[in-house]
């Protein structure tokens, strides 16, 4: 499905907005354990960081952190839209201390809103 830039913006934290996550900006997708039946999200190594229903970045600060960890594995002009995302998402209307301030605070469902805008380039 595609989403709209506004669809994103209002999407509550949870389960859609975690997977939206995981698929378009970590790009992981699910993997059968063999040996319990589990999902796991893979990576293209096949390595599986998190079964699906324990990955929560739109909660989970550390899982958000790890978000933006990803976010700056990304070329130079997602990391710009991202912050400007973030800017916006926060309230922000100018650069310096207290901008950076309020990132800082930003919370896990603005953290993944502004990676899921900047890397759908919506």
């Amino acid at each position: 499905m595609t989403y709209t830039r506004e669809q994103i913006l209002a999407m509550e934290p949870g389960t859609k907005m975690d997977k939206l996550v995981a698929e378009n900006v970590m790009r992981w997708h699910i993997y059968i354990g063999e040996y319990n039946g589990k999902e796991y999200w893979n990576d293209d190594n096949d390595f599986s960081p998190y079964a699906v229903n324990d990955f929560k970045p739109s909660y989970d600060i550390s899982a958000a952190w790890g978000v933006e960890e990803e976010i700056l594995q990304k070329p130079t002009e997602v990391q710009v839209r991202y912050l400007l995302e973030i800017k916006l998402l926060i309230g922000g209307r100018e650069l310096g201390k207290a901008f950076n301030l309020r990132v800082m605070h930003a919370s896990p469902e603005q953290r993944c809103k502004a990676a899921l805008l900047a890397v759908m380039g919506l």
